[in-house]
């Protein structure tokens, strides 16, 4: 098995996800191959959603932005609801959600 790994690093507006990212991810729906793309200014799925969709992918997205635009469970969810009322209580359970991820990963 091949692993197609690639890291583009530039500056904003310098067009890494239009010269980069999108003609790669076009490549790999030719190929039939499955992806994970990071999309922080949710640029590529408005661009290529329905085309992934055409050829039978299933789209999922963890959006930490807009939480209900989320698939399945946001383990951020419950902290973002706590940190207009309870700092405190968010800033705990994101203490304990990185210790279960990092700490307790080996």
């Amino acid at each position: 098995m091949v692993n197609y790994l690639t890291l583009n690093i530039g500056p904003s507006n310098s067009g890494k996800t239009r010269a980069g990212i999108l003609p790669q991810i076009s490549e790999a729906v030719k190929g039939n191959r499955s992806f994970v793309a990071l999309d922080s200014k949710n640029i590529i799925l408005p661009n290529i959603g329905n085309m992934l969709v055409q050829n039978g992918y299933n789209i999922l997205t963890f959006d930490i932005r807009n939480t209900p635009r989320s698939h399945i469970w946001n383990p951020l969810y419950y902290p973002y609801q706590l940190y207009d009322k309870e700092k405190e209580k968010c800033y705990q359970v994101l203490n304990d959600l990185a210790s279960d991820i990092f700490i307790n990963s080996n």
